[in-house]
């Protein structure tokens, strides 16, 4: 699964204001299944990175400019899991009706 988030930061507070700026998020997920006789066992590996494309705040504050540079935040993770025979939890991409 691939996905990617634009936002869009502004701030004003009454005594000082930032000019906004579109920054952008995304992110990678991967899901392997693997059965073995009854047992199920999958692995899952993902990343996200955060504020990819070096979004600049121009802050405002009492006369006084700041420019302030967004930081860039990646995020790394793996899971595993298994079951025994029959699971009775749902899949993660199930949707749920009520």
């Amino acid at each position: 699964m691939f996905g990617v988030n634009v936002n869009y930061l502004s701030h004003y507070s009454g005594f000082d204001k930032a000019d906004g700026d579109f920054y952008f998020d995304f992110g990678f997920l991967k899901k392997i299944n693997v059965r073995k006789g009854k047992q199920l066992h999958s692995l899952a590996a993902g990343t996200s990175n955060t504020n990819f494309s070096s979004g600049v705040l121009t802050l405002d504050a009492l006369g006084a400019i700041n420019s302030i540079t967004l930081p860039v935040i990646t995020k790394y993770g793996v899971s595993y899991e298994t079951s025994f025979g029959q699971s009775n939890f749902l899949d993660s991409r199930a949707t749920v009706k009520i």
